[in-house]
């Protein structure tokens, strides 16, 4: 009995993990950067709305289960990248106004995941951002009373 359900937990998990890994292919397409980024936006998740089901695993089943309406019995890591832009229209359209905290969620996972990836070393280097670390000589001592 444990070992059914610590399968069908694994199940879940490998499921929820494909469904973000998809998502963050989808957003980057850096194949070292979404496998660092996936952790990340799992964690990040999981600590932005902690109860008895993960967040993350609660966006992965939002994002197979619009998959399935735009291709019947298929999941999220599944699609084209036209079907998974359809997957996010479809959702940000919920007519229902109890859908609205999944409308807020779909919404902003793009960007979350966005600035995820783009903010490490290797996000920078992509997106060829030469920030200055220690402030341009121009308004050094300008605040300065």
């Amino acid at each position: 009995m444990l070992a059914t359900r610590l399968r069908w937990v694994e199940q879940a998990f490998a499921s929820t993990q494909s469904t973000l890994a998809a998502l963050v292919e989808y957003v980057v397409a850096d194949a070292k950067l979404v496998a660092a980024t996936t952790p990340r936006l799992t964690r990040t998740l999981d600590r932005f709305l902690p109860g008895p089901q993960p967040l993350s695993a609660t966006a992965a089943a939002i994002l197979d289960g619009a998959a399935a309406q735009v291709k019947p019995g298929a999941t999220f890591a599944q699609l084209s990248r036209a079907q998974m832009a359809q997957v996010f229209e479809t959702l940000e359209r919920l007519p229902v106004e109890s859908a609205g905290s999944i409308r807020f969620l779909v919404g902003n996972l793009q960007d979350l995941t966005a600035f995820l990836a783009y903010s490490t070393p290797r996000g920078h280097r992509l997106a060829r951002y030469t920030a200055t670390l220690h402030g341009r000589k121009d308004f050094r001592g300008y605040w300065r009373a």
